[in-house]
């Protein structure tokens, strides 16, 4: 499941207790609904302060998500990060477009 942000957030100027009520607060409400109170989950986050803050593992703790704690998770693991994929994919797409010698604009496009 991907959390998308709201507008009202602050993205890289947010504080903890703005991560707390636009994230958290949703996520937890949503994790506790009819559709998936039954289900496994792991709360996965990077290293990112507000998401380590004590207020954020607190909370956290407080509502009994399940979430990995720091040290648990490596910390490099591109391997583990679906995105990861997704940038190679790019890369290697983008390779296509640049500057090949004797190729005229046509051919480059097929």
């Amino acid at each position: 499941m991907l959390i998308q942000f709201p507008e009202s957030y602050g993205g890289l100027k947010a504080k903890a207790g703005d991560y707390i009520r636009e994230v958290l607060t949703k996520y937890v409400a949503l994790m506790k609904s009819d559709r998936y109170r039954d289900k496994p989950y792991v709360l996965q986050q990077d290293g990112l302060t507000i998401h380590t803050s004590s207020d954020a593992l607190s909370f956290l703790e407080g509502h009994g998500m399940d979430h990995l704690k720091k040290g648990q998770w490596p910390p490099y693991s591109p391997d583990l990060s679906p995105i990861e994929n997704i940038w190679n994919l790019l890369m290697w797409k983008m390779s296509f477009y640049r500057k090949k010698p004797g190729l005229s604009v046509d051919e480059k496009k097929k």
